[in-house]
């Protein structure tokens, strides 16, 4: 109320005329909340080795959505993605958060582009790749994230050919396919990583 208040222009009733501070009832009010919230519990990460076991499990159940997943995963690993940003959300839920398209992905080799077109052993193949942010990470446009290849299976050049491929095979005119997509009426959405990631917890032996 008080900010509506203030952005229509007049005064905040939360303070005396000419303070900087909240007046000491609503000083005391603010405080008291604080001191109910409960104490932060702070979590346990998920190690590396927990994410390349649910990686390896996908992969070797060799469907369409299961690789996707395993390659999701891995993209998500060393972009440090949030789920918005590479699943597909329900038509519920209205988010700023464009998700990343074929469009949005570059390959380098050598320091040149590699096309989409480009064969799927020749893109795994590629010194690096880049995505370009389209309103995410806090609403900042234009940005990029590159990162380079590894020289193992776990590689986030590698998944990004994977998905790149996929999707150009399936419609080479149509670069705004998210790389979610696996085809006609199948995402791979939060739900999917969300499972995974449970089971990778049992795989890894982390309940151990």
């Amino acid at each position: 109320v008080a900010q509506t208040l203030v952005l229509a222009g007049y005064p905040d009733p939360r303070r005396s005329h000419g303070a900087h501070e909240l007046d000491l009832p609503f000083s005391k009010l603010l405080r008291s909340y604080k001191l109910q919230d409960p104490a932060p519990k702070p979590q346990l990460a998920l190690p590396v080795r927990a994410i390349q076991c649910a990686v390896a499990f996908y992969e070797n159940q060799k469907t369409p959505l299961a690789r996707a997943i395993a390659d999701l995963l891995t993209i998500a690993f060393f972009f440090l993605l949030r789920p918005g940003e590479y699943t597909m959300t329900t038509s519920r839920s209205r988010k700023r958060t464009v998700q990343f398209r074929r469009q949005d992905v570059r390959f380098f080799k050598d320091g040149n582009v590699l096309p989409h077109s480009t064969p799927l052993e020749t893109l795994r193949q590629a010194d690096a790749v880049r995505l370009y942010l389209d309103n995410q990470k806090n609403g900042k446009r234009g940005a990029t994230m590159h990162h380079t290849a590894r020289p193992s299976p776990f590689c986030p050049v590698k998944a990004l050919a994977n998905r790149v491929h996929h999707l150009y095979e399936l419609a080479p005119a149509n670069p705004e396919l998210p790389i979610s997509f696996v085809s006609l009426g199948s995402h791979v959405t939060s739900s999917h990583i969300t499972l995974a990631v449970r089971e990778s917890v049992v795989l890894s032996g982390l309940l151990n």
